[in-house]
């Protein structure tokens, strides 16, 4: 009996290990070509409730997906060429954006048409309907307690999830001049229009470049409101997602601007500026309580802004800095490349600071008649080839300088030394 189960081994292993051993030597040649089909999973995320998961799986070269799994009930989705998801922060919904295909990117390339690349932005909401927006720019989900997001698109592009019914098919309806800080009902679908200035006024070539402008739609996915404004440069969205600030512009007698707020509580819109000149950087503190934005009335080539600091609560503005302000160093202003950030109990107020731009002199010299030169020398702390590279940024540096709000004082507190 021993005999025959050696035997029958021994058979067994002469005639099966051979092939086993051939299978195992017989392999796929790694070449170039296969490249192209090798995945990476990336982006992996997870919801704030821990019942969703998401993670992208991209390709060497060609078009990707995204995968989405609920891990309470195990299904499992996915969507073609989207990346870049976000959870709302109630979990109740994700945004990702959907890219144009690798083969039509391609032809774009080649036909040097790069700016036609567009996303698509995907509202997927897991208790209701899925929406999507074409031609967009950027957009924010607030970090936490709110459903609410906005999201900025180009004009006047119809293609969308939207209905031939809502808002942007619709006349848009005007905001009559108010006093500063007035609040303005509005209706769900409404699209805010603006009053442009009287035709009397001289005529100038505007500054304003449209291209710069677009769309700003706000909306709650889950409750299926939603609200347009056009012609707006800048938006800021509070973390709570409470107060959505905008800047608004347009240009034809005169280049106007219109500072606004939206608040996603009661759904009304304030005008907190309305008239001639120039606002930049709207920007809301943490809590939504209040906001700051730069502001220049003048016209000229050279702007010279002022700070202005805005209370929700108590409906003031308060112009908080400008060239005249004695904290700052002898010859500097409040910088337009600097950012405007508050402190997270929104006790202070960040702003930049630079040296005020000269305005440059007349030319009297055509092109060929010019000489340009690149000057260096052995003492300087930086090789001129770095100097060239940096030079655009070196333009816009700016320092730090802060407003205390508890205080009312205002404090540079870095300089070029």
């Amino acid at each position: 009996m021993i005999k025959k189960q050696l035997f029958l081994f021994f058979f067994v292993t002469l005639n099966i290990f051979p092939l086993w051993l051939t299978a195992q030597m017989v392999k796929k040649p790694l070449t170039p070509a296969v490249y192209d089909n090798w995945k990476s999973i990336d982006a992996s995320v997870l919801s704030n409730n821990g019942r969703y998961a998401a993670f992208e799986v991209n390709a060497q070269q060609g078009d990707g997906r995204l995968d989405y799994i609920d891990l309470k009930t195990n299904k499992r989705d996915s969507v073609d060429r989207a990346g870049g998801l976000l959870f709302s922060p109630n979990s109740n919904y994700f945004v990702a954006r959907i890219r144009m295909s690798y083969a039509d990117q391609r032809k774009k390339k080649l036909a040097k048409k790069d700016k036609e690349i567009k996303d698509t932005l995907l509202i997927h909401v897991f208790e209701g309907q899925e929406k999507k927006f074409s031609n967009i720019r950027t957009y924010r989900v607030a970090e936490k307690e709110s459903d609410w997001l906005a999201l900025f698109r180009e004009q006047d592009q119809q293609k969308d999830s939207l209905k031939k019914n809502d808002s942007l098919h619709e006349k848009s309806m005007p905001i009559r001049r108010a006093i500063a800080s007035s609040p303005v009902n509005l209706k769900k679908g409404d699209t805010a229009g603006l009053t442009k200035p009287g035709a009397a006024a001289p005529k100038h070539k505007s500054e304003i470049d449209r291209k710069e402008l677009g769309e700003l739609v706000i909306l709650n996915p889950v409750a299926d409101k939603e609200y347009r404004f056009k012609d707006v440069r800048e938006y800021d969205l509070s973390d709570n997602g409470k107060i959505i600030s905008m800047v608004r512009a347009w240009g034809e007698g005169t280049d106007s601007t219109e500072v606004a707020a939206f608040n996603t509580s009661s759904e009304k819109l304030t005008i907190i500026y309305k008239g001639p000149g120039y606002a930049l950087k709207p920007t809301s503190d943490w809590q939504g309580n209040q906001m700051a934005y730069l502001l220049a009335s003048d016209t000229g080539k050279i702007k010279r802004y002022a700070l202005f600091h805005y209370n929700f609560k108590s409906a003031k503005v308060q112009m908080v800095a400008d060239t005249a302000t004695a904290a700052f160093t002898r010859g500097w202003t409040i910088s337009e490349n600097g950012n405007l950030n508050f402190a997270e109990d929104g006790s202070k107020l960040f702003f930049g600071v630079a040296p005020r731009p000269k305005p440059e002199p007349r030319d009297t010299l055509t092109s060929d008649e010019k000489a340009h030169y690149d000057i260096s020398s052995w003492t300087d702390d930086v090789l001129m080839t770095q100097q060239l590279n940096t030079l655009a940024k070196d333009n816009k540096r700016t320092y730090t300088a802060l407003y205390n709000i508890v205080k009312n004082k205002v404090f540079q507190l870095a300089d070029e030394n």
